[in-house]
């Protein structure tokens, strides 16, 4: 009897540091527990946080593709408008080209006038100097048919008709280059003010030309521009999906980080029932020397 109690002690005795070892264990898994609940809370925060900013900048890059989108239309209108400007300008250019080429026909001609009136004044000038003389003439043979007497009386008279007719034929000469005197002023204004005109529209011509120019150039760069701002836009979208992509991928490692917490939860109470059923229930070498104690009395 005393020897099996004395076992019975050692076997108990043997049985404790177990118990405390396994309360070490269990300690340890549920701080580990802990620290894994707390990270996977973390995690989701995170996750949660970055899921709001994802849908935040997805909704951005939303918004800005659209916005490129309005531009992009806006441009094709703007090409549109520089292009038509662009044809007028041409138009434009064109018709500043057709009047400089008939101010240049038109000064042609006005010149061809002013040598047409500087031959007839020539030749009035001529008529003049024959009208003179035949007065001259026409005084002689007057003179002379005065001398003749009765002989010289019908000579007289158509001396006389010579003189008038050259009288006239001056006064008409003087009057005939007094006109002509008017027409090449007049000409000779008419030159200057179409040359003043002529020039005047070059300058149009070349200032059209570079509008016309410069108006292409500018359709260009708005296509250029509508080129890259539907790239920009194309970009945006891409951008867009694929941070809702993301988004959706974070939010759904969220929910396997929540399951994961809540398995860690129920393993974090199955730890805590397993160390209150520790605590509560008798250790293995008590439960081992309660066995074998009515062995000893039966034996006995």
């Amino acid at each position: 009897m005393p020897d099996l109690l004395l076992e019975s002690d050692a076997a108990h005795a043997s049985s404790a540091p177990s118990d405390a070892h396994l309360e070490s264990r269990i300690h340890a898994v549920a701080k580990a527990l802990e620290h894994v609940d707390s990270a996977a809370s973390e995690l989701v925060r995170l996750a949660t946080t970055t899921v709001e900013g994802a849908t935040s900048a997805a909704d951005t890059a939303e918004q800005i593709a659209m916005s490129f989108e309005f531009v992009a239309d806006a441009t094709d209108g703007l090409t549109a408008s520089a292009a038509e400007v662009g044809a007028q300008v041409a138009e434009s250019s064109r018709i500043a080209h057709e009047a400089v080429q008939e101010v240049d026909r038109t000064n042609a001609a006005i010149s061809g006038l002013g040598e047409i009136t500087s031959e007839i004044a020539k030749i009035v000038k001529l008529i003049s100097q024959i009208a003179r003389q035949t007065n001259l003439l026409a005084l002689n043979a007057t003179i002379e048919a005065a001398r003749a007497g009765e002989a010289g009386r019908g000579f007289a008279v158509v001396a006389a008709e010579v003189k008038r007719l050259a009288q006239e034929s001056a006064t008409a000469t003087e009057r005939i280059g007094a006109q002509n005197e008017a027409i090449q002023r007049v000409s000779s204004e008419c030159v200057t003010a179409i040359t003043g005109i002529g020039e005047t529209i070059r300058r149009m011509q070349t200032i059209s030309s570079t509008v016309e120019r410069s108006a292409a150039d500018q359709a260009q760069s708005t296509r250029d521009i509508g080129s890259n701002v539907r790239t920009a836009a194309t970009g945006s979208k891409h951008v867009s999906d694929e941070i809702a992509s993301v988004a959706r991928s974070v939010d759904e490692t969220g929910a396997n980080t929540k399951r994961v917490q809540a398995a860690v939860r129920d393993l974090g109470a199955a730890v805590d029932a397993l160390r209150a059923s520790a605590h509560t229930e008798p250790s293995w070498g008590a439960a081992h020397h309660g066995e074998r104690a009515p062995e000893a009395s039966t034996s006995r």
